[in-house]
């Protein structure tokens, strides 16, 4: 019964750290998004651009 439960222990550490690696390998590997004009509104195109949004009209 003890050896069970230790390796019910690791099997549970095994699966969070599968799941922090996938989420932190995804945050990382996000595309970089630019953004483009489109009727006069700026518009984040493939993914989360880095730079802010730029201010006013575009033509």
């Amino acid at each position: 019964m003890n050896a069970f439960n230790e390796t019910k222990k690791f099997v549970i550490l095994g699966i969070l750290a599968a799941i922090a690696f996938i989420g932190i390998y995804f945050a990382t590997k996000q595309p970089e998004g630019r953004w483009v004009c489109k009727t006069g509104t700026w518009i984040a195109q493939g993914g989360t651009p880095k730079v802010p949004k730029p201010i006013g009209v575009c033509k």
